[in-house]
């Protein structure tokens, strides 16, 4: 499958609400792991100016979560991907430094993002032929899912969501293998479009 020039693309995870307090109480650990940022601030040292990240709190940062995800990935591409070490965190591939992941950030948030998702925009910059291909993203996505299972104890639903905004319209396709609402956003679609 091809990835369009004219479509955004993300990876949309979800947990269900009908499930225990232990699991959301986990589920929202890791999701504000992944939209803290980095899950750290830039401290200068005073003396010779180095900088120097901090890391906030006892617990795991996106780098963290970035390696964890990386071991279950089947595809040696996806394995070989390096942590990118921006505001949001994510991760990209030094082979084709234009093609990158980034965890949807908190502080970059509108207000039609307030769900209970865990996000990650699919980056591909606008360079000769570097583009995600639909067997990674997949790898990718089923790679999350086998490391939550681990972190949370549960399955989580998750799609590859392919995003058209043509003229400020905005529909959005939900690649999973049962029917898709996309009510929130205007459309309701009986079957989805599979990649």
């Amino acid at each position: 499958m091809e990835i369009f020039k004219n479509y955004s693309y993300l990876l949309r995870f979800r947990i269900k609400q009908n499930v225990l307090s232990t699991y959301h109480t986990r589920w929202e650990k890791v999701k504000g792991v992944c939209e803290m940022g980095a899950n750290k601030k830039t401290i200068i040292c005073r003396m010779c100016n180095h900088k120097q990240p901090e890391y906030l709190g006892d617990g795991e940062n996106t780098e963290d979560i970035v390696r964890q995800w990386k071991e279950h990935c089947r595809l040696e591409s996806n394995r070989n991907l390096l942590y990118l070490d921006t505001f949001e965190g994510g991760m990209y591939n030094p082979l084709r430094p234009a093609c990158r992941l980034l965890f949807r950030s908190t502080n970059n948030r509108r207000i039609s993002d307030t769900d209970n998702d865990i996000v990650i925009e699919i980056v591909n910059l606008p360079n000769d032929n570097e583009k995600w291909t639909y067997p990674e993203l997949d790898d990718l996505r089923e790679a999350f899912i086998q490391m939550m299972v681990i972190k949370i104890g549960i399955v989580v639903e998750s799609c590859i969501e392919m995003n058209w905004i043509n003229n400020d319209i905005f529909n959005t396709y939900d690649y999973t293998d049962h029917s898709s609402d996309s009510s929130e956003y205007g459309e309701e679609f009986e079957s989805p479009v599979c990649l």
